[in-house]
């Protein structure tokens, strides 16, 4: 029977626990992704776990809807037009409109006064 023998030094509590490696993994030198926080007019989003608090308050986003939010978050202020929103979420036109709406209905629940607004003839923007 083969095995590959075990190397201690590289196990030691040191190189585990090391700032370069995350004590979760089981491959020293593995590290996890830096999360984005994005944060815009009380709105702040984790992109990497999905976390969206609204002056502290968790909103309950769907996948789609988050991917939504953080898209439009990342050029907030800014119109954007319906087809560039639907290539960076993977969807159809109409998708984005319903996506909109339902964004929007979300995040008043939680008292948000930035939300996703449709500018007639360009596109959408996250504004107060």
């Amino acid at each position: 029977m083969d095995y590959t023998p075990f190397d201690e030094t590289t196990f030691t509590d040191g190189a585990v626990l090391a700032s370069d490696t995350a004590p979760w993994s089981s491959f020293p030198g593995r590290k996890l992704p830096d999360p984005e926080v994005l944060h815009y007019r009380g709105v702040v989003m984790n992109t990497l776990t999905g976390a969206v608090l609204v002056h502290g308050r968790a909103a309950q986003l769907g996948v789609r809807e988050r991917a939504f939010l953080a898209t439009l978050m990342r050029r907030a202020g800014q119109i954007v037009s319906p087809k560039w929103l639907a290539s960076q979420i993977h969807a159809t036109i109409e998708e984005v409109d319903a996506l909109a709406a339902s964004l929007t209905v979300a995040l008043r629940e939680v008292g948000a006064q930035c939300l996703p607004r449709h500018v007639e003839g360009l596109g959408y923007v996250l504004w107060r």
